[in-house]
């Protein structure tokens, strides 16, 4: 069961581009863009996306080799995410994994909470 832990140094996490003021809807991809935020851990700015083909589903995006990478996919975001990491990532540290699984939730959440506020 997947449950929020307090991640070291969570305050030095910034969500970029992101306020509670309505979120004009953003596309990449064919994707909604939910957001982004700047991990700590990973020293890079993590995309937050819908995915294409699941409803209740967000795919969190980095870099790796310079390249544009799907890091993971998490189910459930609003209720009991469940994580799933792509196989270059799953083994990095787990605060690494926490601090990137947490800032995507809460770019979600806080773009869920934005659009139920214009609707």
């Amino acid at each position: 069961m997947w449950r929020r832990v307090a991640v070291p140094h969570r305050e030095a996490t910034a969500v970029v581009g992101m306020s509670t003021a309505p979120v004009p809807e953003v596309t990449w991809a064919g994707l909604t863009v939910f957001g982004t935020f700047w991990s700590v851990y990973a020293q890079q700015v993590i995309t937050v996306t819908s995915a294409p083909t699941a409803a209740h589903t967000i795919r969190v995006w980095g870099r790796r080799c310079g390249v544009r990478a799907l890091i993971l996919t998490i189910s459930c975001p609003s209720h009991f995410p469940e994580p799933r990491w792509g196989a270059a990532w799953v083994n990095n540290p787990p605060e690494w994994r926490h601090e990137i699984e947490h800032g995507a939730v809460d770019v979600y959440e806080r773009w869920d909470a934005a659009r139920e506020v214009t609707t």
